[in-house]
């Protein structure tokens, strides 16, 4: 799993962890935040001029076929479940990363 999604799936868990309870909810409030942290780093990147374009363009394409359809994957999964499973993972990951550090 790389660092991209690693990194949202700690910060569902930990907006579950404060007390957000509606995920799609938290999901919205989850894609604002590093959508935000993105496009600074984005902004940084093109005035630099590290950007390759043709790979860039390929990975928007297929992150955008990825975000669409793991919503309607997780629309179809009970909340309670699809929470469980979020908690867990990015508990397990937070693990892994201090046991790892």
């Amino acid at each position: 799993m790389d660092i991209w999604r690693r990194r949202g799936l700690l910060i569902i868990t930990v907006l579950s962890l404060f007390g957000f309870e509606d995920l799609n909810e938290i999901n919205a409030l989850k894609v604002v935040s590093t959508t935000m942290a993105n496009g600074i780093a984005v902004v940084l990147f093109v005035v630099d001029g590290q950007v390759v374009w043709r790979y860039c363009l390929l990975a928007m394409v297929t992150c955008a076929i990825g975000g669409y359809s793991s919503a309607r994957f997780a629309r179809m999964v009970p909340q309670r479940i699809l929470r469980a499973l979020v908690v867990a993972i990015g508990l397990s990951m937070a693990a892994w990363f201090f046991w790892k550090k």
